[in-house]
């Protein structure tokens, strides 16, 4: 059996892992929260187009008067947002900006504002 040393030392190791392993993969999710807007290059006349990152994962998506409510996570510098409908649009997250093509022809880039 183990002494109660030896167990001390294994349980501090694998406190210390854990937090490590929780500050890399929670660290990163954080520096992306908040809301982003569209850099509209279309006539004035086109609807605002904002979306909200959350802490809980989730997030909103507005366009006009309009909304839709999405789960999200990045995984490496890829945005990916799981709509309720069950689609996945994907997208490249960096510092403060979202680029996110749709249909792969058109394609909309976010700047976070808060």
């Amino acid at each position: 059996m183990f002494s109660t040393s030896r167990l001390s030392a294994i349980s501090k190791t694998w406190i210390l892992y854990t937090g490590l392993i929780l500050m890399i993969a929670c660290g990163p999710r954080e520096d992306y929260l908040g809301t982003y807007k569209a850099m509209v290059q279309d006539p004035p006349r086109a609807a605002e187009s904002v979306i909200e990152l959350r802490a809980d994962g989730n997030g909103i998506w507005r366009v006009g008067d309009e909304e839709a409510s999405f789960s999200w996570y990045v995984k490496g510098k890829e945005l990916r947002v799981n709509t309720k409908d069950g689609g996945v649009v994907a997208g490249t997250i960096r510092n403060d900006t979202i680029h996110i093509s749709l249909d792969g022809t058109a394609a909309i880039t976010f700047k976070k504002i808060h």
